[in-house]
């Protein structure tokens, strides 16, 4: 049988066109030569800029203040202000869930071949991460945990499977772990308990809960170590984190796969786990020992 599968960017259109996109489709034929180039490349990387002011924005744009200005009135906005916000919008419906399900199943008829077809997605969108790994970021993560006496795992939402795998294997290795997996009040009281005798591990992906910035910058104002696992090459997980690790889900208005952030969790927690062999001999003795007096209890 045959997979029928929209192009995906033209059932995101369909679904979820960005408001700055039609603005920009609904004034491109009035834009100089140069504004035309900025609508291109906004086109291509808006989500990238949602947490840029004006300066950093046209940095990476290669155009001055004052053009990016002139642009954002030719296409409708009243300021920088009012463009920023109709981003921040866009980014909040790609992560709607609704939004993201129905892409997903406007993208494709029932067929048996689904299961492999998402698979092969998978395996692209791993193939393209491991071209941009940051291996240096990868060894100073390893390098935490693998001295680490107790580590912190922080995490809300989807991220919680991931805090699970986290804690399952950090144990194994002899580590005492804590997991923050419950916002609000909750969070903050157990948040006051770290010291700098901790590791905190915060995993944050797209969306940046308030808890997840507040426990790197109070780690940070507080002297312990940090490492944050995050989509977001901007923003404050990245500003405050000491070790930062750039993962990808897939695109932003997607049904998320967690398969790069586990695969790269696994990896970095048994490269981890090797520098601490004596530790976790020890360790997993203990386990055999209480295991027989266990059973024996049983007996």
């Amino acid at each position: 049988m045959q997979i029928i599968i929209k192009d995906e960017p033209d059932a995101r259109r369909d679904i979820i066109k960005s408001a700055i996109i039609r603005k920009i489709d609904d004034h491109y034929g009035t834009l100089s030569k140069g504004q035309k180039a900025i609508a291109d490349e906004l086109i291509k990387k808006d989500k990238h800029f949602v947490y840029l002011n004006i300066e950093d924005l046209s940095s990476d744009l290669g155009v001055s203040t004052a053009s990016l200005s002139r642009f954002i009135k030719k296409i409708g906005y009243e300021n920088y202000s009012s463009f920023k916000r109709d981003m921040q919008a866009d980014q909040q419906k790609d992560l709607d869930p609704s939004m993201k399900m129905k892409t997903f199943l406007s993208g494709f008829e029932s067929d048996d071949d689904n299961i492999k077809s998402q698979i092969l997605k998978d395996i692209d969108v791993m193939s393209s991460f491991m071209q941009s790994l940051d291996m240096e970021s990868v060894k100073e993560a390893v390098l935490k945990i693998s001295r680490a006496k107790s580590i912190v795992i922080a995490g809300l939402g989807i991220s919680k499977s991931l805090v699970y795998f986290y804690d399952f294997r950090l144990q194994r290795m002899g580590i005492k772990t804590k997991c923050l997996i419950n916002g609000g009040t909750e969070f903050i009281e157990a948040l006051s308990t770290l010291t700098d005798e901790d590791l905190i591990i915060v995993i944050s992906f797209k969306r940046e809960y308030k808890e997840m910035v507040l426990s790197l910058k109070y780690a940070r104002e507080n002297g312990v170590e940090s490492i944050a696992l995050t989509e977001n090459e901007q923003g404050n997980i990245t500003k405050y984190a000491d070790t930062v690790l750039h993962v990808t889900r897939g695109p932003d208005h997607a049904l998320n796969s967690l398969s790069v952030p586990m695969s790269l969790s696994n990896a970095l927690l048994l490269e981890s786990a090797s520098r601490r062999k004596e530790v976790i001999y020890e360790h997993m003795n203990k386990i055999k020992n209480l295991n027989e007096d266990y059973f024996k209890m049983e007996e």
